[in-house]
């Protein structure tokens, strides 16, 4: 391998580090604001604890742009940490915070 093709191994490697790392702070994140909902009582009709998490608090909690924030949001449903539920009307999704241990693994 040339010292180029190292250096592109290099950068993909570090981006993907990158990337679990902010999913695994952001999860974090997200399982702290659970409290808050449940000492809220912010529970749904089926008595399941939800929290609302607006992407512009989540971009600027992370220091993220708004399309890293997306793409961690997506990953985390697509492992099924998250689910997601719209609500529509301009106001922000309902996230349910699945417990890892439950979860499919990273």
């Amino acid at each position: 391998m040339d010292f180029q093709g190292f250096q592109s191994l290099f950068s993909f490697v570090n981006n993907q580090m990158t990337t679990v790392l902010n999913l695994k702070i952001f999860y974090g994140m997200m399982i702290d604001k659970m409290g808050s909902s449940l000492k809220n009582k912010w529970l749904d009709e089926e008595g399941r604890v939800y929290i609302v998490y607006p992407v512009t608090e989540i971009q600027a909690d992370m220091n993220l742009s708004k399309r890293k924030t997306l793409d961690c949001l997506s990953e985390l449903e697509a492992i099924g940490l998250i689910e997601k539920r719209r609500r529509g009307g301009g106001l922000p999704s309902i996230i349910y915070v699945k417990n890892f241990a439950t979860a499919n693994a990273i």
